[in-house]
């Protein structure tokens, strides 16, 4: 086994059709959330090896999660970015730190942060609905057995990653109003599905480091792609890369097609706001320290990712 792989620079695979677009109110909004984060007291133990409040205060900001929702919701108000980067913050230490997060206070503030959006939606309304029914989805997901196959997998992370429930977000946010039939339609579908595996795709290829050296890489698409079509690293890294970049293009056909123009304007700003989660993200994974601790610049300029030691050895993330 190699003790490195290369990666390209994966905001090169969004071209053109997409702006890199960040919130205005990215700075203060993080601020807030970040000390609103630390006194609900999400976590349990600090992976720095350290209980103390600074340690977790920038460990917290190491993962550059206001930005994430700025990259994400770059033209919603302050009140929206806010509940936006309380969320995806939560859900990010569920998905990728579940062994540090303090679950009773995780559920309590999940609680609270979904009570904002329950209020702000009406919970009347079919898109409070969908966005129930999808972090429902998210949560069962996350307590599922995982499927060991790589159709199987990518379809279950669908489901408990955070970007489902990132992009249903985007009718709150942006107050958008947009019918069950044109959600729910094959148009609107489609393009989700690009999204969404894109994010996906790209997601495996910068945690897989992190995953193997926590020993949870059975649950990573580049180890099940190793496993099951008995390729290298670098191979399936190469083809997990391919995969995002079609996924990217797909999406951009869809969007720059005859159906896209014939959307109202609200489903065009949800379009928009995939486009945005897509973007966004290609660009986030090289500013947090969650993926390539403080090497994101030299990742991104070079490729090279070097293998962490297992089992905790080495540099503590």
């Amino acid at each position: 086994m190699p003790n490195n792989f290369q990666i390209p620079d994966l905001t090169k695979l969004c071209g053109e059709h997409f702006d890199l677009r960040v919130n205005e109110h990215c700075h203060p909004v993080g601020q807030e959330s970040r000390q609103w984060v630390l006194q609900q007291g999400l976590t349990l133990v600090d992976e720095y090896s350290s209980s103390s409040s600074n340690a977790r205060a920038l460990q917290l900001a190491s993962l550059q999660i206001p930005l994430l929702a700025s990259l994400w919701y770059p033209t919603c108000d302050v009140t929206q970015l806010r509940t936006a980067t309380d969320l995806l913050t939560i859900l990010f230490y569920k998905c990728n730190h579940p062994d540090v997060l303090n679950e009773a206070a995780g559920r309590t503030a999940l609680d609270s942060v979904v009570n904002r959006v329950r209020h702000a939606m009406n919970e009347q309304s079919s898109r409070w609905a969908r966005f129930q029914t999808t972090l429902a989805s998210f949560h069962t997901a996350r307590t599922s057995g995982q499927p060991q196959s790589v159709g199987s997998l990518l379809i279950s992370k669908r489901s408990s990653e955070i970007f489902g429930v990132a992009f249903d977000l985007q009718e709150y946010v942006e107050d958008l109003q947009v019918s069950d039939e044109v959600i729910h339609g094959q148009f609107l579908s489609d393009l989700k599905r690009n999204a969404l595996d894109a994010v996906t795709w790209m997601k495996e290829v910068v945690e897989y480091n992190v995953k193997q050296a926590k020993g949870e890489s059975a649950v990573n698409l580049i180890a099940v792609l190793m496993r099951e079509k008995e390729i290298t690293l670098q191979a399936a890294v190469n083809q997990a890369t391919a995969n995002a970049k079609e996924c990217i293009q797909s999406f951009v056909r869809l969007s720059l097609g005859d159906k896209a123009t014939s959307l109202t304007e609200d489903a065009k700003r949800y379009v928009q706001g995939l486009r945005d989660c897509i973007v966004g993200w290609a660009y986030w994974v090289y500013e947090t320290e969650e993926y390539f601790l403080k090497n994101g610049e030299e990742v991104k300029a070079f490729g090279w990712v070097f293998l962490l030691p297992k089992d905790g050895e080495g540099e503590k993330r």
